[in-house]
């Protein structure tokens, strides 16, 4: 039987250390390895009533998530689904499936997120913070510019 030595003991200390050290990386890293990119807001016009908010979700993970609510500062918000089929429908949905690797856009007449937000504090050129929950990646407050245009952000992208 190997008789355990001082060098040994400090070898498998070190060994569980690491081990213990990268299962807190892991989780840490599954939380920051979604991001939101390109967020904004259409405000309330004659034609829709409500702000609604589009972005797009990038899962950099090996493993789906789901976006489970959105939450701004006028409260809980919807997640909804335009079908445009013949008779084109709205349905409330509960969650937005995010695949692995993959990215998922909401945009005007698909995905997109309808505010509680009154019409008044929705001005064109501020932001809200808009807080996603995810079913895996926890929480993350994104940044959302208010926009006046109907059909995208068609604000200018730096080179």
């Amino acid at each position: 039987m190997p008789a355990f030595t001082l060098r040994t003991c400090r070898g498998l200390a070190a060994l569980a250390a690491l081990c213990l050290l990268a299962g807190d990386v892991s989780a840490e890293t599954l939380r920051h390895r979604i991001d939101v990119v390109d967020a904004w807001i259409r405000r309330p016009n004659k034609l829709s009533p409500e702000g609604r908010a589009f972005f797009t979700i990038v899962n950099h993970t090996d493993l789906e998530d789901r976006l489970m609510s959105v939450v701004s500062p006028g409260g809980e918000a919807r997640l909804r689904l335009l079908h445009a089929t013949l008779s084109p429908y709205v349905e409330e949905v509960p969650s937005i499936a995010i695949p692995a690797h993959g990215a998922i856009t909401l945009r005007p007449g698909e995905y997109y997120v309808v505010l509680g937000d009154a019409a008044e504090s929705l001005r064109p050129g501020r932001s809200v913070t808009l807080s996603l929950r995810f079913e895996t990646a926890g929480t993350l407050d994104v940044e959302a510019m208010i926009s006046n245009q109907l059909l995208g952000n068609l604000r200018k992208k730096a080179p």
